[in-house]
């Protein structure tokens, strides 16, 4: 043997020594770095967002982190459209001093987050118990008696059709995942990539308190969300019977000890049907604000049984508030899913069912269906019962949905108040006669009949 290959043997028996011998050594210093350091994992987003909000509105932040901006857009009331709004973030791989003997690392993924911290130094159980209570009191605070403005618009959607770098999509309020598959992993990408910008819009899944965290740039939190108008309901041309279900709602929204006195459950459930264009959309987002609840929209052709169970968990962290399922009839003949055709992982009737009434308390929540066509509901999920009348009748599953109301096209008062609020200044002997032409006008028909004619009368003056 000469003596290249003597000395390759032996450096080869070298490197194996030095490889077994670092194994060792990493072994036990992963032992001293794990008596030294604790890191606990707390899941779920309702508990995500209590212990972060919680941590960042009272614990001090390490300033010596780079600071995050990112852009979204929203709408701005004060200037009545929507605009991009830049949002001052948490910093990126955020620390915090707890009081001024332990420095606390938060890493956040997509359904919880990871504190680590010296051993000794923290009292994680003292900090879970104080920020549940905190998100408690902060739900509790904030509701219709004081003054807050609820009103927000959240989208569900699942994980069918959406893909995302070639991978199937999760619910649009959660991130999809951990990106390496690990059940711990940092939710913060690089500055330029795109992670970081995704994960801080789903970083708070809790929209009333988003803007609690996220600090948005020249505008107050007051400033942004969705337009809202006092009385909403009074401006829509509505006929009598679903006026009383206003009513209805409201009564239904200050009794909520009366029904838990009671032992019945604090909650309801509608059906709007009617022929398109008869304004059940424009109803619903007018009883929202005058309810002052947030609207949870959940687009079932797109969710499994899985990102359905999930997107009504978090629904179900907003309540009280109005989950609003539009055109059902689109996704549901029956009991057959004709949104998921040749899809095995398409939303499930029984899921459905299950999920809006099943065995979790569901206090607080308003469900609202609506359907062009309400003979294609199966009578398990409530449609107006055979010997019901009138516009507003008792359904055939109370429980799920109490009361089915009929949308219908606009009768002789229905068209005097849109026009005289349309047409309001101008001469009544110009566009009266619309008055009987849109005799057989959905609303949204005789609204454009109106407004053509009025923009008309507007630019020739």
């Amino acid at each position: 043997m000469d003596l290249n290959a003597t000395t390759l043997i032996g450096g080869g028996a070298a490197i194996g020594l030095l490889t077994a011998f670092w194994s060792q050594v990493r072994a036990q210093l992963n032992k001293l770095v794990g008596l030294l350091f604790v890191r606990t994992v707390l899941t779920g987003h309702t508990l995500k967002d209590a212990a972060l909000i919680y941590m960042i509105k009272n614990y001090k932040c390490v300033k010596l982190q780079e600071k995050v901006f990112w852009g979204t857009t929203e709408y701005v009331r004060p200037n009545q459209r929507n605009e991009l709004v830049g949002v001052e973030a948490p910093p990126a791989g955020p620390n915090y001093w707890y009081g001024n003997k332990s420095l606390v690392s938060v890493r956040v993924w997509d359904t919880g987050i990871s504190i680590a911290y010296i051993r000794g130094t923290f009292d994680v159980t003292k900090f879970v118990s104080e920020a549940i209570e905190f998100h408690n009191k902060t739900k509790k605070n904030k509701d219709w008696k004081t003054g807050y403005d609820r009103y927000r618009i959240a989208s569900y959607s699942g994980s069918i059709g959406n893909s995302r770098d070639g991978q199937q999509g999760g619910n649009k309020q959660t991130i999809g995942g951990s990106p390496d598959g690990s059940p711990v992993s940092p939710a913060y990408g690089s500055i330029e990539g795109t992670d970081m910008v995704d994960n801080y819009r789903t970083i708070i899944s809790n929209q009333e308190l988003r803007y609690d965290v996220l600090k948005p740039l020249h505008w107050t939190k007051d400033q942004l969300g969705q337009p809202k108008k006092d009385s909403a309901v009074s401006q829509l041309s509505l006929k009598q019977t679903v006026l009383d279900a206003v009513e209805e709602a409201l009564r239904w929204r200050e009794s909520e000890d009366w029904f838990k006195q009671r032992c019945i459950p604090w909650k309801r459930g509608w059906c709007c049907y009617g022929d398109p264009g008869t304004g059940k959309t424009a109803f619903i987002r007018a009883l929202a604000q005058e309810l002052n609840m947030p609207i949870a929209t959940f687009d079932l052709s797109t969710m499994t049984n899985q990102d359905f169970t999930h997107a009504w968990e978090q629904a179900m962290s907003n309540t009280p508030c109005i989950a609003l399922i539009e055109d059902i009839d689109a996704i549901f003949d029956g009991r057959k899913n004709i949104a998921a055709q040749g899809l095995n992982q398409g939303l499930s009737f029984d899921c459905l069912l299950n999920t809006i009434d099943g065995v979790q308390n569901s206090d607080g929540m308003f469900l609202i269906i609506t359907t062009n066509n309400i003979e294609k509901l199966d009578p398990a999920l409530g449609n107006p019962m055979a010997n019901g009348n009138g516009a507003a009748s008792m359904s055939t599953r109370p429980g799920r949905i109490d009361r089915a109301i009929r949308f219908e096209h606009l009768d002789d008062d229905g068209r005097t108040k849109m026009a005289k609020r349309i047409f309001e200044g101008m001469q009544e002997e110009k566009w009266k006669t619309l008055l009987s032409t849109g005799d057989k006008d959905t609303g949204a028909q005789f609204q454009e009949r109106c407004c053509r004619l009025a923009l008309k009368m507007f630019w020739e003056k």
